[in-house]
């Protein structure tokens, strides 16, 4: 394979590394049933429509905001629609400097492929709601960097990469809509 051209985006719990070509990814994605959730060992858990691999640590958390979020419901739906792989795995502050960093790309075989990884913290399900938005715009083909130079969809620039309003409202109303069913479910 030729060089690729790489892209790399910043943002407060972001960082996107937009390459031309991951590792290939059918052979994972196609082991995993796409209707079932997967721990990062594979198994079946519950069913979600997008394939999206997580961590056994991330688990419990997935499963809840699963359960209590419309918002992150409808991000995987869109996400199983455009038949992309997901995998949620947690990092230390060691391994990321942000709270959350995706590496998102396309395989060779043209799957597109999101390696999301984040801290665990008090605010972990916000990181994800926010990356996932993150993978969507990637999907949309959001270019940041001409949205940035016109003024567009609310996007600035965070450190040495790129944040947009997008990704953080999605995250804080995935945190908002966990937050809310739990008082109601008192």
């Amino acid at each position: 394979m030729g060089a690729h051209r790489l892209n790399l985006i910043l943002s407060w719990t972001v960082v996107a590394c937009l390459a031309a070509t991951c590792a290939p990814a059918r052979a994972a994605a196609d082991a995993v049933d796409p209707p079932q959730p997967s721990t990062a060992e594979g198994d079946p858990v519950s069913a979600w429509p997008c394939r999206l691999l997580v961590a056994n640590e991330l688990l419990p958390r997935v499963q809840i905001v699963w359960e209590r979020s419309a918002t992150f419901r409808q991000q995987c739906a869109r996400l199983a629609r455009a038949g992309a792989v997901v995998f949620l795995r947690t990092a230390t502050s060691v391994q990321i400097q942000r709270p959350a960093q995706s590496r998102i790309g396309i395989s060779a075989d043209g799957v597109t492929v999101a390696h999301v990884l984040v801290r665990l913290s008090a605010d972990t399900v916000e990181h994800i709601g926010h990356e996932f938005e993150h993978v969507l715009e990637y999907l949309e083909r959001v270019n940041l960097r001409e949205a940035l130079a016109h003024h567009r969809f609310g996007v600035t620039v965070s450190g040495v990469g790129y944040e947009t309003d997008r990704a953080v409202a999605a995250g804080t109303r995935v945190a908002r809509e966990v937050r809310d069913s739990r008082r109601t479910q008192r």
